[in-house]
């Protein structure tokens, strides 16, 4: 699947397929019963993130797509989501979603439509995140998709001197 032909919409049908063929009867797949060979093209917009459990839960990237550390402005992985936000608190749009994703083990979709990245520059996204956990019970991975989008930058006025 070229990037061209990759949108939320496509990107969710696959990745819900991947999670549902991996749960094997299970309320949840593990997170080593996802198959990143049969994610093929969608590795840019896929994402791993751990779920580190205390009195508040954190989030640990664990594996960001090319996409999303393009579009975000920063790569992600092996960083803490309480350490990107600290001074502003860990509460976002996006720690929300994955935290009703930890307490209800049911997949959260997420749009924003007015983010800024790292470099300050405008985004949108629609993403989804799947629980994944290794003993059924407790989520202890979160399985990612996300599709940014950018704006295009304005082209000079014509009358510009």
């Amino acid at each position: 699947m070229r990037a061209a032909q990759v949108t939320p919409e496509t990107l969710f049908e696959r990745l819900q397929a991947t999670w549902d063929n991996a749960r094997h009867g299970r309320t949840m797949p593990r997170r080593q019963d996802i198959d990143a060979v049969k994610l093929g093209g969608l590795l840019p917009y896929v994402g791993l993130i751990d779920v580190i459990h205390g009195e508040q839960i954190d989030l640990r990237y664990r594996l960001v797509g090319a996409q999303t550390t393009q579009s975000f402005g920063f790569n992600l992985t092996g960083h803490a989501h309480s350490e990107l936000t600290a001074g502003r608190g860990l509460t976002t749009h996006f720690y929300d979603a994955c935290k009703r994703c930890v307490e209800t083990r049911q997949p959260q979709t997420i749009e924003i439509k007015d983010g800024r990245n790292r470099k300050d520059l405008p985004f949108s996204v629609s993403a989804r995140i799947w629980p994944l956990s290794d003993d059924d019970d407790k989520v202890t991975c979160l399985l990612g998709g996300a599709i940014f989008q950018t704006p295009e930058p304005a082209a000079p006025s014509p009358n510009a001197a």
